[in-house]
């Protein structure tokens, strides 16, 4: 007999005024290219500053799952092609996530269930392709 386990990766937007790594606006549905920055699109010497408001919003989430926060924090750079993100990699947690060993707590016909939360980590969005169409990408459209 098997027993399946099923592992769900949950992304949630923080509802910082800022993006996580630099000080341009986090705001969707704007002209493209004007919430970019050195930072946003990878210019070399540039170094990105960690925002502080994501950090107190993700130590919530962190709690509020009952996850055990790490005392110590590293991001990595996941390089490979991203359509919207002209830098080619995305800053995130792989090593020391910020937070681990959660669960949340369910109740499915009328039974409570516990699912296991593995980690709680930040990273960047990767943005979205607004300026893709089914045929071709527009010439000159990155990241809103």
């Amino acid at each position: 007999m098997y027993q399946s386990f099923i592992g769900l990766e949950i992304h949630i937007q923080l509802t910082t005024r800022s993006k996580v790594f630099c000080g341009c606006r986090a705001a969707f549905g704007e002209e493209p290219n004007t919430n970019v920055c050195p930072v946003c699109l990878g210019y070399p010497g540039v170094l990105p500053t960690l925002n502080r408001e994501a950090v107190r919003q993700a130590y919530l989430v962190a709690r509020a799952l009952d996850c055990r926060t790490n005392p110590m924090g590293v991001f990595e750079r996941k390089n490979y092609f991203y359509p919207d993100m002209p830098k080619n990699y995305q800053i995130s947690q792989f090593a020391y996530p910020f937070a681990v060993e959660g669960f949340l707590e369910l109740e499915l016909r009328k039974r409570r269930k516990r699912g296991r939360i593995k980690e709680v980590h930040l990273e960047e969005d990767a943005g979205t392709s607004p300026c893709w169409t089914t045929t071709a990408p527009a010439p000159r459209c990155w990241r809103s």
